[in-house]
């Protein structure tokens, strides 16, 4: 993700428009062997504990379905560089860098001293000289008044408000991952500054920007937000769980809970029963059940890839079922043909 996004901004295109191909691609690449998903692992345990009573069954072997998975791969990547690419939004537009995608260019952000700040009644000059960070004071306002003059000797006081401009190289995207402990916390109640050692100057939701009240928002997952730490708290967020960086290196993938999908899968093979009944070669409904457990194209929350690129993307619910819903259908089709000519009915 981080390097699609990167590519997207150097060739001038709008992430959105690579962002969510992106996602399916990755699930057409997990249906070519049994360990591309997680899925197809679980419905291979499922096939072969229910070999003993159906001897169709058995457990997957590691290329079993790759014959199948290349056919959707193709059919799914003609789709993506055909109509899929019309469909696909471009909701974010190309920008130079990311004050600008967060609608920041005239100023990064301001900070206001309160009352129990270290630096009240110390001045300008000394509080800069101990930051970590390569920060240029802007302006000050102060009473209702604004002061732009060399600010050095004065005194800070609290209720001080100052405009800042900062090393944009110390900026990150950040993006709060499923199962995230700030999940329905709010990044004041997280007490996020102090805990990430990070300060948060954005937050973006789908395409909307969050600037007001930022503190007080309550976080959900795919929410991003535009990060300003040092290179330390940056690779310290990079291995924290809670979180993807969208600008670093990406994370070893983590376990999701797959209680809803076990049930679905479980659900399909008391189903797997049905077609044992009717004399069907359940091994084919095995296979059906398990293609499409790994191709849920429609929700972001219907494959957690999906939801990875679901903030970054700036993406609405209805893109996925604009995009996706042709490709669901496609599939449903051409993984059904697929099967039983390879394997039969």
């Amino acid at each position: 993700m981080p390097m699609v996004t990167d590519l997207a901004h150097e060739g001038k295109t709008s992430p959105s428009k690579l962002l969510l191909p992106l996602s399916y691609a990755s699930m057409f690449g997990g249906t070519l062997t049994l360990i591309g998903t997680s899925t197809n692992i679980l419905a291979r345990d499922l096939s072969a504990r229910l070999a003993t009573e159906h001897p169709e069954l058995h457990a997957f072997s590691m290329f079993e379905f790759t014959a199948l998975g290349t056919l959707v791969s193709v059919v799914g990547a003609a789709y993506l560089m055909t109509l899929g690419r019309w469909l696909t939004p471009a909701r974010i537009p190309p920008r130079e860098d990311l004050t600008e995608e967060f609608e920041l260019q005239d100023y990064l952000t301001e900070v206001v001293v309160t009352p129990d700040s270290p630096l009240v009644g110390r001045t300008v000059a000394a509080a800069l000289d101990e930051t970590e960070f390569d920060v240029d004071l802007v302006q000050l306002i102060r009473g209702g008044r604004t002061f732009v003059e060399p600010l050095g000797p004065t005194q800070i006081q609290s209720g001080d408000v100052f405009a800042l401009r900062t090393d944009r190289e110390t900026l990150v995207e950040v993006v709060v991952a499923p199962r995230s402990s700030l999940v329905g916390e709010s990044l004041a109640a997280a007490n996020f500054r102090d805990r990430y050692d990070a300060t948060v100057l954005a937050l973006r939701r789908g395409p909307e920007y969050i600037r007001k009240r930022m503190e007080d928002a309550e976080l959900q997952v795919g929410d991003i937000l535009l990060v300003q730490a040092t290179a330390d708290s940056i690779s310290r967020l990079n291995v924290n769980r809670d979180f993807i960086v969208a600008q670093e290196i990406e994370r070893p993938d983590y376990r999701e809970s797959k209680i809803l999908l076990a049930v679905g899968i479980v659900a399909a093979v008391v189903a797997a029963e049905a077609a044992a009944q009717l004399g069907a070669n359940a091994f084919a409904f095995v296979l059906a059940v398990t293609f499409a457990a790994s191709t849920a194209f429609m929700t972001p929350v219907g494959y957690q890839t999906n939801l990875f690129v679901y903030g970054p993307g700036g993406y609405k619910f209805t893109d996925y079922v604009r995009v996706g819903g042709p490709l669901q259908l496609l599939f449903a089709v051409v993984t059904t043909a697929g099967i039983a000519a390879i394997w039969g009915v």
